[in-house]
């Protein structure tokens, strides 16, 4: 049986030119997440995460803890669906959605409409991923690990959407629960899988235990 921890990249770059990149405070979730798993003593066997910047990063951040040597698996199947050109199409087909400003709960509020468009397959200005077409890559690559059946415990770090699909799948849920899942990922949380060749099991959720302290709490972040 194979112990999956899902790690969600370290908070990003929001609001900059180059959202691919982690902030200052991104940086120091990293650091304190891997000294959290240090201190726990849960080493990967091996560790997998997607090719963007923000997670190899955050992977980087992680290992500066530890005395590692293992090699790091870029895989592109985890990374993030392509969530600026799924906005851009929504505001195409729906101009008056425009937000006001700039604020983090415009922008959330309008990405999560983007989403439930994409997954109803609406829009018609979007010529990328389509919504199966990000499920059927998540499905794939869950079911590869499940095939290797990895000895121990792996590391997959990667992005909040591509968590909530391979969510979905564990708990079979409908798409907008998958999408209400996506929004309550926190920066540099922890997902307990557990992975058998003809089940996977979810042990725990969204878990933040290296914020969980007074004077962290401003650091549980969603972007």
């Amino acid at each position: 049986m194979t112990r999956l921890i899902l790690i969600r990249h370290a908070q990003a770059s929001f609001g900059s030119s180059n959202y691919d990149q982690l902030s200052t405070l991104g940086h120091q979730q990293s650091s304190w997440l891997g000294q959290h798993l240090e201190k726990r003593g849960l080493m990967p066997s091996s560790i997998i995460c997607g090719t963007l910047t923000r997670h190899h990063e955050t992977v980087n951040g992680i290992l500066e803890q530890f005395n590692s040597t293992l090699t790091v698996e870029q895989n592109k199947d985890w990374n993030e669906f392509e969530f600026k050109k799924i906005i851009e199409a929504f505001l195409l087909q729906h101009p008056e959605m425009m937000p006001i400003d700039k604020s983090p709960k415009n922008f959330f509020s309008l990405l999560k409409k983007s989403m439930l468009a994409w997954s109803r397959n609406e829009l018609g200005h979007y010529q990328g991923e389509t919504w199966l077409e990000f499920e059927s890559r998540i499905v794939q690559a869950l079911s590869s690990l499940q095939t290797e059946n990895k000895e121990g415990t792996v590391w997959l770090v990667s992005s909040g959407g591509a968590i909530a699909m391979l969510l979905k799948q564990v708990l079979e849920v409908s798409n907008q629960k998958m999408i209400d899942l996506n929004f309550q990922i926190h920066n540099s949380s922890m997902t307990d899988i557990y992975l058998r060749k003809d089940k996977v099991l979810l042990s725990s959720f969204n878990q933040v235990p290296h914020l969980d302290y007074h004077d962290r709490l401003n650091a549980i972040t969603y972007a």
